[in-house]
């Protein structure tokens, strides 16, 4: 039987080599966009950290951006002052940004990290229901849903405030600087 001393080096090396690689991850690259078609959005109702329940439906006629992040995701920590500058910026336009928080004890940690890192949109405590419903296998997963309520972009990778703004530029009037334009009908 190996003693606990020989087990330790090489658990700690790799525990070493994973770290290095979350760390390494390029830090200017821009988000991969993942085709899509235009289909409903998911629905969902989920508890913010706030105390309310949100709807996908209660941001009927807006542009959401719809961001799935974890608080042990580099990435996902990295976007967040874009996000929240994106939020601050263009949310008296019709554009909303909403947290999705997937990972385990999400309830117990995410009140105390909104608070520290002043995150000003909301942040909703995910479930593997939605993820699977949006095909979320990787993080940070950023969904652009239109005013009519149609996945009209999908990103995989950091998003900074200027991917945001072109991501969402397709709902900004070209004559009038950050109005949306008109609504679709759809599926609300």
């Amino acid at each position: 039987m190996k003693s606990l001393r020989s087990l330790t080096g090489p658990f700690i090396t790799l525990l070493l080599a994973i770290s290095a690689g979350w760390l390494m991850q390029p830090v200017d690259t821009a988000p991969q966009r993942i085709p899509t078609r235009l289909t409903p959005a998911p629905d969902w109702s989920l508890d913010a950290t706030s105390g309310t329940t949100n709807r996908l439906s209660d941001y009927q006629g807006k542009v959401i951006i719809l961001n799935f992040w974890a608080t042990y995701c580099p990435p996902c920590l990295r976007e967040i002052p874009d996000l929240s500058a994106f939020y601050r910026t263009q949310s008296a336009q019709g554009m909303v940004v909403i947290g999705i928080l997937v990972e385990p004890e999400s309830r117990l940690i995410a009140p105390e990290f909104v608070r520290r890192n002043r995150i000003l949109y909301p942040v909703l405590y995910g479930t593997g229901e939605v993820a699977d419903a949006y095909g979320v296998l990787s993080l940070p997963q950023t969904f652009i849903i239109d005013p009519s309520g149609r996945i009209a972009g999908r990103y995989l990778g950091r998003m900074r405030q200027s991917d945001l703004q072109k991501a969402t530029a397709p709902f900004v009037s070209p004559h009038l600087t950050n109005e949306p334009t008109g609504t679709v009908s759809g599926t609300w």
